[in-house]
């Protein structure tokens, strides 16, 4: 799969496909939800999503190798490049990591505007 064609796959599964939001609904419902919460985002969370995304990783290389035979995704060789596909799966802990800094430091933000508690020194 070329760039152009991973760009219009994602940019219609975004965007253009009106009848399957299945990507952007959930992470539009999420912002607008943490942006009411009270619930506080810490490295706990990211803890758990790491172990959610090591766990779909290891799913998708047994379903590939074990189960089905054939690659889910075309650019993941799991046969001849596993640790190649390994590094490539958690390349998303980059993308989570820094997110998770970001909700941190907006939650420390949302707890001192509502209370004004000073979140980390205090909590």
């Amino acid at each position: 799969m070329t760039t152009k064609q991973l760009n219009d796959k994602i940019y219609f599964d975004v965007i253009s496909d009106l009848t399957n939001y299945d990507h952007s609904m959930p992470i539009l419902m999420l912002i607008i939800e943490y942006g009411i919460n009270n619930i506080p985002f810490t490295w706990l969370n990211w803890l758990l999503m790491a172990l959610v995304q090591y766990s779909y990783i290891m799913f998708q290389w047994f379903y590939s190798v074990e189960i089905v035979h054939k690659l889910v995704y075309d650019f993941m060789d799991w046969y001849n490049h596993p640790w190649k596909c390994l590094l490539l799966g958690s390349g998303t802990l980059i993308v989570s990591t820094f997110l998770t800094v970001i909700f941190i430091e907006v939650t420390k933000c949302k707890v001192k505007s509502a209370t004004g508690i000073n979140y980390s020194k205090e909590l």
